[in-house]
Order: C-alpha cells, then structure tokens, then sequence
C-alpha cells in the first residue's frame, strides 16, 4: 500500500464561497464520523465505552450511524446539483461513476424505508412522544436492569433503556421481535458503510480536478 502525506493550506484547497469545496469538506467529516461508528459497532468489547454492556454501546453508535447516513444523502444530493463536479466526475473511470450513482440510489432508498425515521426519533433527538409511545406498547411485565450508585458519578447504569430503545425501533410498525428487526435493518444501513469508499473517490476527483497535489 503506498499513501503520501503533506501539510496543506485549507482555505486554498478548499475556499469557503466554494459550494463544491465546502460539500467535499463535509463528506469528509462525515467519512470520519460513519468509519468511527463501523469500528465501534463491530468490536466485540470496548472496556471503557461498556459499562452499561455491549450491546447498548452498539446502539448507540448504530443510532448515530442513521444521523451521519441522512447527512451523507443530504451531501451527496447537493454534489449532484454542481455541474463543476458532475463535469469533473465524468473524467473518472466508469467504476467511479457508477459508485456515486448507486450510493446515491441506495442512500435514498433506505432513507424512504426507515433510516429518516430512525434519525428523526432516535439519532438526531429522543422526542418525549417516541419514547412515551414505546412505553405503551411495551408489556406489562417487561423487565429491566437499574444499577443504583448512591451518588458516585458514573457508576450508576440505566440498562433498562436498552430495551426501551428496542422498543423505540419498532415505531408504528407490527414487528413483535425488536432485537430481530434490528437486525434486519442494521443489515441493510450496513451495506451503506461501502460509502467511506465512495467518499474517498470524490476527494479524489475533487484534488485531482483542482490540481491540489504537489
């Protein structure tokens, strides 16, 4: 693997009256926020972020997956109202092409499924509403763990709200098995981790259109 590394002038590279500058620096941030979510989902312990378990920690990076996924969508639609890009994008290999168009396909596709939802009540804020509306369709008996510190900070552990989050996910819908619908859907907005790819490409024509490397 070859890779260079330099010292760059930000604003040169990337003037703020610039739209096109200013989405790419974007994706960028975006790229760093969904490849440090992917990491954080997939490993299977992390002492320091797991005290209130696993599988909560999980969650919560998952759930702000759907906050940088419908960011990237946002991104990529506003990449594709700039005709200086789409022009410098048709100089790149077909591969590269066809990547922006299928992420930009895909991304809108899961968004009108499920994933503007999910941002909405889970990733971007918890509203009152989804969470009294969870309450009410959880069981009577439904049972959860409390771990109660008598005032020492950061020992006390809320691990019922894991399953009020599961609750959460199902929404409106009929789905009576939260953890195997989380699965389904954590399946699907997985597929769309191929975007860090795909963000790198369009730096790539980015600094490659401007000239930018030395």
């Amino acid at each position: 693997m070859s890779y260079r590394v330099q010292h760059i002038k930000i604003k040169d590279w990337f003037p703020p009256e610039d739209q096109v500058a200013v989405t790419i620096v974007r994706l960028c941030i975006l790229r760093q926020d969904l490849l440090l979510e992917c990491q954080a989902i997939r490993e299977t312990s992390l002492p320091s972020l797991d005290q209130n378990g696993e599988e909560w920690r999980r969650l919560y990076f998952w759930r702000n997956s759907f906050r940088t996924l419908e960011n990237i969508r946002g991104a990529v639609h506003a990449l594709k109202s700039q005709k200086v890009f789409l022009t410098a994008l048709k100089k790149e290999p077909n591969d590269v092409q066809k990547g922006f168009a299928r992420l930009t396909k895909d991304l809108q596709k899961v968004s009108d499924q499920f994933l503007k939802n999910l941002r909405n009540e889970l990733g971007g804020h918890i509203l009152g509403k989804a969470v009294a509306d969870a309450l009410r369709r959880m069981e009577f008996d439904q049972t959860g763990l409390v771990q109660v510190s008598d005032g020492k900070v950061g020992q006390q552990q809320y691990k019922f709200v894991t399953e009020l989050v599961y609750q959460m996910i199902l929404s409106k819908s009929e789905v009576t098995d939260a953890r195997k619908e989380l699965k389904r859907r954590s399946r699907i907005s997985a597929k769309l981790m191929w975007a860090v790819l795909v963000i790198d490409e369009l730096f790539n024509t980015y600094i490659k259109a401007r000239k930018l490397l030395r």
